[in-house]
């Protein structure tokens, strides 16, 4: 007889199937150093949270994390609209983690910001939001400039990103941290893959860089297409000059060419990013990297990115050949598996292989889709760095996906097991 008081789990009802980090020490790929980043990642998160609660209230100069694996809740980093703490943030509260890092206390490390990352970000769906419709029809408009400011408030916002700091501990080392997705128009931009020259508007002091995601060189740059839209974002921006923000691009730019005091062969900047965010971070080590050797520094650039996708092309891969850059990735992250490395099918030996009818059926295939993707069929992508890959199945993309559990706590088995 079936002892039908015993529940069969399904598969969510498992224990994660897991495969931890490899010790890769060999390569130079630091843990401890991939811990305090990824917790300087999740107080990216957190700060976001915070400056989208109340309004714009800065972050602080000075802040704490921490080198070790910290519990940090659920909530810091969950799809936007769904966060389980529904009430408010109270005023102040940038340091909210504070008590969680300084649970460990030999291992809190403190840093010093030296600025912070703005993306202005547009979606226009946004202003067909149930919300934002209700909004404008309660709202009492005097005239067009009151008109262009409530449209403004529902298809654009400045949101912050990330930051640079310093460690006060070890005054040589400098990071520059990026959050990952948490906006619609953010996951609108995770998937542009139409690829477009790095910093193209700087060809003519840089070599070439490749070509990138459309959606990732448009966060660093603000570097938008002719048309309509930029007709419409040019009459909103003349009534928002007091709201305007440097892009990724102007902010690093400035950073590593001018402001940075004490800057030298010596320093360590350790650039990092989760998702979307890991994307920036590799543009951005790129750039600094560029800026640095134009200076005739040697500084090291490392970069450490967590669930990375496919960012550029082999060219702009290239450009990372001589850095110390490792991709932290979970093999169950469908994320860090886009876009498609390549889109064609088979090789030339194999095409010269075919009899004639094959051989041009290939190539209608290969035409109408290059047709129907204006081209892109055709490009590359490659990833970069050296791959440092755990296995982790949770049921869900969301969960593999996840840097404030999957990705920390990787790292921290991997601490526990050095």
């Amino acid at each position: 007889m079936i002892d039908h008081s015993l529940s069969i789990p399904t598969p969510t009802d498992r224990p994660a199937s897991i495969i931890p980090i490899p010790d890769l020490s060999h390569v130079g790929f630091d843990r401890a150093k991939a811990m305090e980043l990824a917790n300087l990642i999740s107080v990216a998160y957190d700060e976001y949270e915070i400056w989208d609660t109340q309004h714009q209230q800065a972050p602080p100069d000075t802040f704490i994390s921490s080198g070790t694996y910290i519990d940090l809740p659920e909530g810091i980093e969950c799809p936007e609209g769904t966060r389980p703490d529904a009430k408010p943030v109270p005023p102040g509260s940038y340091g909210r983690l504070d008590h969680l890092w300084q649970s460990v206390p030999e291992q809190v490390r403190t840093y010093q910001r030296i600025d912070q990352f703005w993306v202005t970000e547009w979606w226009w769906l946004d202003a067909l939001n149930f919300k934002n419709l209700a909004r404008l029809l309660r709202a009492k408009l005097n005239g067009a400039g009151d008109l262009i400011g409530m449209m403004k408030g529902a298809v654009v916002a400045n949101q912050l990103f990330g930051y640079i700091a310093r460690s006060q501990e070890q005054p040589n080392e400098i990071f520059v941290v990026f959050r990952g997705t948490r906006e619609a128009a953010e996951w609108f931009n995770n998937f542009r893959p139409v690829q477009k020259h790095f910093l193209h508007n700087k060809q003519d002091v840089y070599d070439d860089l490749g070509l990138v995601r459309n959606g990732f060189e448009l966060m660093y740059t603000a570097q938008r297409s002719p048309g309509i839209q930029k007709k419409f974002a040019d009459i909103m921006q003349r009534h928002s000059q007091q709201n305007s923000k440097p892009t990724i691009e102007t902010v690093i730019e400035r950073t590593f060419s001018n402001q940075l005091d004490g800057l030298n062969d010596d320093t360590k900047i350790y650039v990092t990013g989760h998702s979307l965010g890991a994307g920036l971070a590799t543009l951005a080590a790129v750039h600094i990297d560029k800026i640095i050797k134009s200076k005739g520094l040697r500084s090291s650039v490392h970069l450490y990115t967590f669930a990375s996708p496919r960012v550029g092309d082999r060219t702009f891969a290239s450009h990372l050949e001589t850095m110390k850059a490792y991709r932290i990735i979970n093999s169950e992250d469908l994320i860090q598996s886009v876009p498609l490395p390549t889109t064609k099918i088979v090789d030339a030996a194999t095409l010269d292989g075919m009899d004639l009818r094959h051989r041009r059926h290939v190539a209608l295939f290969r035409e109408s889709l290059k047709l129907l993707t204006r081209g892109q069929s055709e490009q590359q992508y490659q990833h970069v760095g050296i791959p440092v890959t755990f296995t982790q199945q949770n049921g869900t993309i969301a969960g593999n996906h996840n840097h404030t559990k999957t990705y920390r706590q990787a790292l921290k088995r991997a601490n526990h097991q050095s």
